[in-house]
């Protein structure tokens, strides 16, 4: 299967959402590559940002879970990127 490489902006408006979010983070650790956390709590929320690469399954599944959880929104951005032979 074709692996796309995405970004995922998650705002966390309710710290309640957080527990679940970091769990759910956990079991698609293999495909984050980077995560960056930027503290927003004078405007009323946090910001995550995620750099995430796997099939296009695994993302739309990561997403979904994310979009589940109450007090948060998530969106992702993803492109199919090949290599260029050589």
């Amino acid at each position: 299967m074709e692996k796309k490489l995405g970004a995922i902006l998650i705002v966390v408006q309710d710290r309640s959402a957080v527990l679940k979010l970091q769990e759910i983070l956990a079991q698609y650790a293999s495909i984050i590559k980077s995560r960056q956390g930027i503290n927003m709590q004078e405007d009323g929320y946090n910001v995550i940002t995620l750099v995430v690469q796997g099939d296009n399954d695994t993302l739309n599944a990561l997403t979904g879970k994310l979009g589940r959880i109450s007090g948060l929104q998530a969106k992702i951005i993803s492109l199919n990127i090949k290599k260029e032979e050589i």
